[in-house]
């Protein structure tokens, strides 16, 4: 008797870990993804801060086409202005459960997978500056089944690889297609070089693809149009320059230009900056820099700007105290 319970125990707890971990039980009568997508939202505490893209995976033929859609800050000061690239791949001789390494995500029970979340939470909350959240949206004969992954920081990943790394791989999935589509593939914010190089600004048909929601069951609640709609055009791109305002009042035998400071951009601070500089006579040189007014951030930068400058001898900068304007321009549209 006893060994009939503990046989009855161990099925039991075989079939409440299978299903803990996420898995539809009868998996061999469940039909293969026909194609699914990818939707990964990600966010950096550095410069652009953040990105979402679409990994779409579908079958031609004996191949596997692999779309690759990425919508980022068109510049790296203003992130309110977008812009979309994508590229393509085809992956011969292959089939969608060969490129996800024998993953069927129309074996994968969603709400089981949220019940796994809770399950593995970590033990010590982790303090993120940057990741990915991803939703695996996958065709299911009349069933589309959307699968929704925390960030990997809110799970003890370690934990769920030795448990279940077939359900661990979900997290994985984009890079594993990714991969073999592409080579080197982005990984939160960063787009290696030999990707970036294969990444073209997005063509119309994939732009009218974008509005039509096609994408934004893997995006709920924001949506692909939004991005579409803040395309960088010709005349979105950002100006930032220095300038000095009163230029005409003097001559330089020497002028460097100042820098503004990627600090500044990047908190979007512009305005205008007052020197006084006092220079030597003889040679022209500017000996001392006083900031009379301005941003501090601006200030510094042109004080160091200045103490490189030197006056043409004998004219009239040259042989006194002198004010400039320094003009600190940021348009970001």
């Amino acid at each position: 008797m006893s060994r009939k319970l503990n046989s009855l125990s161990l099925v039991l707890t075989a079939m409440c870990t299978f299903a803990a971990v996420g898995v539809v039980g009868r998996s061999r009568s469940l039909p293969n993804a026909s194609d699914f997508y990818i939707v990964s939202v990600g966010f950096s505490d550095a410069l652009p801060g953040w990105h979402r893209s679409v990994l779409e995976v579908r079958p031609d033929g004996a191949d596997v086409l692999v779309r690759y859609v990425r919508s980022g800050p068109a510049s790296r000061y203003c992130g309110t202005v977008t812009k979309i690239v994508s590229a393509s791949a085809r992956v011969p001789g292959t089939s969608l459960l060969t490129i996800a390494r024998g993953l069927n995500l129309c074996a994968i029970d969603p709400t089981a997978v949220a019940r796994t979340t809770r399950a593995f939470a970590p033990a010590h909350a982790a303090v993120v500056y940057a990741g990915d959240r991803f939703v695996i949206v996958a065709k299911c004969g009349a069933e589309t089944r959307v699968i929704r992954l925390p960030g990997d920081w809110e799970l003890d990943m370690a934990r769920l690889k030795r448990k279940s790394p077939r359900i661990a791989g979900l997290w994985t999935l984009e890079q594993t297609v990714g991969a073999q589509a592409f080579g080197l593939f982005p990984s939160i914010d960063v787009v290696p070089s030999e990707m970036e190089v294969k990444l073209q600004p997005a063509d119309e048909a994939t732009l009218a693809e974008l509005k039509s929601g096609k994408f934004d069951t893997g995006l709920a609640p924001l949506s692909f149009k939004n991005d579409v709609a803040a395309l960088q055009s010709a005349s979105d791109v950002p100006v930032y320059d220095v300038k000095l305002a009163n230029a005409d009042r003097f001559r330089f035998a020497r002028y460097v230009d100042p820098q503004y400071p990627p600090i500044a951009l990047q908190a979007r601070i512009s305005g205008r900056v007052e020197l006084e500089l006092v220079s030597n006579p003889a040679t022209g040189q500017v000996e001392q820099v006083t900031v009379v007014s301005g941003h501090p951030l601006l200030a510094a930068a042109a004080k160091e700007s200045a103490q490189h400058w030197r006056f043409v001898p004998g004219t009239d900068s040259a042989s006194h105290a002198a004010r400039v304007v320094l003009e600190f321009i940021f348009n970001c549209p």
